[in-house]
């Protein structure tokens, strides 16, 4: 489904380019539209995955826009590219974190009115935020 990587370490105050791709894996799958959801979490199962960007990051920035906008199937499977630029937060707590891509059928951009049954794809990428030196 997606491509792209964070370093394996963030040091704090740090700033970042990475890239993103995205591609239908079966060419096929009848997909109308859909919508990309970028999420960084707290690598913890014991405490359900707590969101943690605004911990982490105290800037963060996309182009071209793919997250959180309906995405039609003809460019899903043709495939999109995004740069993403962060700046790691003076502030971000030392551990372990996971971004998150998750891709879910249909035009709902408010993640807190989507259903795990729409879900068509995630990928996770585990980062370290390192102990500020």
């Amino acid at each position: 489904m997606a491509e792209g990587a964070l370093p394996a370490e963030l040091q704090p105050g740090e700033h970042g380019v990475t890239f993103f791709g995205l591609r239908l894996d079966d060419p096929a799958a009848e997909v109308e539209n859909a919508v990309l959801f970028l999420n960084v979490v707290l690598s913890d199962p014991g405490r359900n995955y707590p969101q943690a960007g605004h911990l982490v990051f105290s800037g963060a920035s996309e182009h071209p826009s793919i997250f959180r906008k309906v995405l039609t199937g003809d460019q899903l499977r043709r495939g999109l590219e995004t740069q993403l630029t962060f700046d790691t937060s003076m502030r971000a707590p030392p551990g372990e974190y996971v971004l998150v891509l998750q891709l879910f059928r249909g035009n709902r951009t408010n993640p807190h009115r989507l259903n795990v049954a729409d879900r068509i794809g995630m990928v996770a990428f585990p980062f370290t935020v390192a102990e500020e030196n």
